[in-house]
């Protein structure tokens, strides 16, 4: 008996995780109104849409289209005291807490009792080194906590990602808050693929990063993102669940 020949099919995969969470937080930081397409609704994703409502920026979302239009204040945040709730999304929790320790401000940042389980002091305290003042309900170091700043001090960092390298990420997106030039030395090599997502990302909506050696990324001060029509790239390892019905 003839084998049925396989059916032909078109399959719509999923947009990348990673680079939905960016493309958010980019078009928050961007002065003016961005299209996001084929963003990805996931439980992460979902959170971070939220906390960037809970912000006060105007957001409007249709999953049935994966698209998101967001309507950035280039780096400014609508509200100068709020309250935000990150769940279990590492990249909300990085990212934002990032922005929001030099946006100039007042935020209570709280999570799941996974995320109050994960590493967030490396980030922290390169915060606190800046002049953020961070008071926390809890343990040092961990979710919850809240963080108050008068906006971007020093624009010289150091940060350790030995645990994640959101950490950097969330510092090098952020860096549009700083009015100078930014310098950022890096102690750890964990996850650097992801970092030159960021930098690409960055590229993509205006802003230029420098690695000057292999531990050090320059910024240069005077850049800004600029709103975007944005295609969010599909996630390669998600299209592998249907490559192997076949």
């Amino acid at each position: 008996q003839k084998k049925p020949e396989p059916p032909i099919l078109t399959v719509s995969v999923p947009g990348s995780k990673s680079i939905t969470n960016r493309a958010l937080l980019l078009a928050t930081l961007a002065k003016g109104t961005s299209f996001l397409r084929g963003a990805l609704f996931s439980d992460d994703s979902r959170y971070f849409l939220q906390c960037i409502q809970d912000l006060g920026f105007s957001v409007s979302v249709s999953e049935p289209e994966k698209a998101v239009q967001v309507t950035g204040l280039g780096g400014a945040v609508p509200k100068k005291e709020a309250s935000i709730y990150v769940g279990s999304a590492g990249t909300a929790a990085r990212f934002l807490t990032a922005y929001l320790g030099v946006a100039g401000g007042r935020f209570h940042l709280d999570s799941s009792d996974q995320m109050k389980k994960r590493p967030m002091a490396p980030l922290l305290s390169t915060l606190e080194r800046l002049g953020t003042r961070i008071d926390y309900d809890g343990e040092p170091g961990f979710f919850p906590f809240t963080l108050t700043s008068s906006g971007p001090g020093q624009s010289v960092m150091h940060v350790n990602i030995d645990h994640s390298s959101q950490f950097l990420s969330a510092l090098l997106i952020a860096s549009c808050c700083f009015p100078d030039d930014v310098t950022i030395h890096v102690e750890g090599t964990h996850g650097m693929s992801y970092i030159a997502i960021t930098t690409r990302m960055m590229a993509d909506f205006g802003i230029t990063v420098r690695q000057t050696a292999p531990d050090t990324f320059f910024i240069p001060g005077g850049q800004s993102y600029h709103p975007l029509d944005y295609q969010i790239e599909p996630d390669v390892s998600a299209a592998c669940y249907f490559c192997l019905l076949y």
